[in-house]
């Protein structure tokens, strides 16, 4: 792998783990209205850059997909 690719997937784990990070932020905030709380969870509004469908496209599963090219 390049050195750019290199930086370019690294950069990519940050953005997921910067998505989780502000996922798990909106989660709380959105806890102050109750009345659309179990509707965000039930579909799944705070899976930002995953998907619990393995047949989904997504960036994470890109991201793996490159990890795996290179193994």
């Amino acid at each position: 792998m390049r050195e750019e690719q290199e930086h370019g997937l690294e950069r990519l784990k940050e953005i997921l783990n910067e998505l989780g990070e502000l996922a798990s932020e909106a989660e709380e905030l959105l806890e102050e209205f109750p009345q659309h709380t179990a509707q965000a969870e039930a579909y799944g509004v705070f899976q930002w850059g995953w998907s619990s469908n393995p047949y989904d496209i997504t960036l994470s599963s890109i991201v793996d997909s490159i990890e795996d090219d290179e193994d």
